[in-house]
């Protein structure tokens, strides 16, 4: 069954403020929500994933959000409740991604995505 309307992210007071000062100026950096099956086995192992992004890639949309600059690949939408909320806990140093029903990830760290000086993505 197809959404109708675009995944939902609800930011917390502490998620934003991170956000906005890290990495970088605010208002400069955009952040992707992935599903990322990278060393997990196969597509549909994985977990949920932030990345700093220069910007959204082609087919990429933004989720309808308290605060903008959040991306995700519709095909992903499968692994994900309608309505998020994203938070930032400050004693781990890291964000966590949940909904009213589980916990996606407790210790979500982004990862920059960005081309470094030398023109490839830092991991």
């Amino acid at each position: 069954m197809e959404r109708k309307a675009p995944m939902k992210i609800i930011l917390t007071e502490n998620a934003i403020a991170r956000l906005n000062t890290w990495p970088g100026p605010a208002g400069n950096t955009h952040y992707k929500l992935v599903y990322d099956t990278e060393g997990c086995g196969c597509a549909v192992n994985g977990m949920a994933a932030l990345w700093i992004v220069p910007g959204p890639q082609e087919g990429d949309v933004q989720a309808e959000s308290n605060w903008g600059r959040l991306w995700f690949e519709p095909r992903q939408e499968i692994f994900f409740e309608e309505e998020l909320i994203l938070d930032y806990r400050a004693g781990n140093r890291a964000f966590v991604l949940k909904s009213k029903g589980q916990i996606y990830n407790p210790l979500l760290l982004p990862v920059d995505k960005r081309p470094s000086p030398g023109g490839t993505a830092a991991e």
